[in-house]
Order: C-alpha cells, then sequence, then structure tokens
C-alpha cells in the first residue's frame, strides 16, 4: 500500500503530465491547422506568439475554471464540461490578446477555428486515455485511496455497494466512523472505528490522507 506522501506524489506527476499534454495540444493544433491550410507560407512572427499566448492562456482558464482538478470519483460528463469551457475561455483570451496587440487582423480566421476545434479533440483524446489508464490501474489494485465514511447507515451502505461496483473509482473503504460508535455493524466487513471526534487519530492510525463525509 502506497504512503500518503506516495499517493500524493502520484497525483500531483498525473496534474504535471495533463498541463504538459494540453499544452502539448494547443501547440501541435496550432502547428498542423496552419500547414494544412497555408502550408505554401511561412509559419512565424505572430503565428509563433499566438501558439506561445494560447499556452499561457491555457494554463490560466484550465487553473481558474477547475480543469486540472482531482477527478478521482467524479463523472466524465462533469470533467467534459469543464474542459470544453475553459477551452472557450482560453480561445477567448487568445483573440482578445491578439487586437489587444494589434495583430489580430493578421490572424487567418479559418485558422484560429481550426486550431481551436483541432486542439480541443487532441486534449479530450488524452483526458479520456489517461482517465481509462487510471481505470484500468485502480481496478488492478493500484493508485489505490483508502478512506473512512462518516454515519453507519443505509447510505453509507449504498456508497459502498457503489465503491464496490466501480473498482475504477480507486475508492477503498476501510470503515465507518459515528456519533454513537456502540450501534449494531450493518456490515462486518466494515467497522466502525470510532466516534467522530476520534477522525484524526483514526486517520493517523490508518495512515490515510482523506476520508469521506456523508451525513445520515
Amino acid at each position: 500500500m502506497k504512503s500518503g506522501r506516495g499517493l500524493k506524489e502520484h497525483s500531483a506527476s498525473i496534474g504535471i503530465t495533463i498541463r504538459i499534454l494540453d499544452a502539448m495540444g494547443i501547440v501541435t493544433a496550432g502547428f498542423c491547422s496552419f500547414y494544412w491550410f497555408f502550408d505554401h507560407n511561412y509559419f512565424g512572427g505572430y503565428f509563433y506568439n499566438s501558439l506561445l499566448v494560447g499556452v499561457l492562456m491555457g494554463q490560466v482558464a484550465y487553473s481558474s475554471l477547475g480543469a486540472y482538478q482531482g477527478w478521482r470519483g467524479t463523472n466524465s460528463t462533469t470533467e467534459a464540461s469543464l474542459v470544453f469551457w475553459s477551452h472557450v475561455v482560453t480561445f477567448l483570451l487568445i483573440i482578445l490578446s491578439a487586437y489587444v496587440t494589434q495583430y489580430g487582423d493578421s490572424l487567418p480566421r479559418l485558422w484560429v477555428f481550426s486550431w481551436f476545434v483541432w486542439s480541443l479533440v487532441f486534449i479530450a483524446i488524452t483526458r479520456i486515455a489517461i482517465r481509462r489508464t487510471l481505470g484500468y490501474w485502480r481496478a488492478k489494485g493500484r493508485n489505490i485511496r483508502r478512506i473512512l465514511l462518516v454515519g453507519n447507515g443505509d447510505l453509507g451502505q449504498r456508497v459502498i455497494d457503489k465503491l464496490q461496483k466501480n473498482p475504477n473509482l480507486g475508492l477503498s473503504v476501510v470503515g465507518f466512523i459515528d456519533d454513537a460508535p456502540s450501534s449494531p455493524v450493518q456490515n462486518a466487513d466494515y467497522p466502525i472505528l470510532g466516534s467522530i471526534d476520534e477522525v484524526e487519530r483514526i486517520v493517523h492510525e490508518r495512515g490515510l490522507t482523506k476520508f469521506g463525509s456523508l451525513c445520515l
């Protein structure tokens, strides 16, 4: 089992990888779109500046709108929506900066539109690939995050059932904490480890980095 520090380092490396792939998608799509439509012209000057601005604006927009948050346990629709709107904001910022710096008229609209579409496609493909790869690893017992559930009731049992049916989420319940730690245990595989006031002690003893909170 990975330590808390190991999980944090692993999550950080995934986040960095996603940022790099997003930047590569923006740059690659910009080059490919240009040479697809304008292969007889020289790619330089304001086109290079646009790519640089695109990478910088992409990092700002994606970070600000939450597209670089951890996606463990989050459905793909939510991620897709945040990525799409972050991408829209990225290109609005690119267009705005182009007109502010007075070289907006020099950028072919067809290229900008193609760049937007193909960079979005590239980023979507890499995000899907990363999500499926992580899901595969987690289903095999890797990159697992151990959690506590607060409240030993029907809702907690439904959460456990969902996690058992979706091992790709990478969440493993070690037990419950409850205001009434002496209450009957509904599932012998998931004991009540203590009261809510003992959360810090339990987290420390079990080597947990996070715990899920469910109020019943």
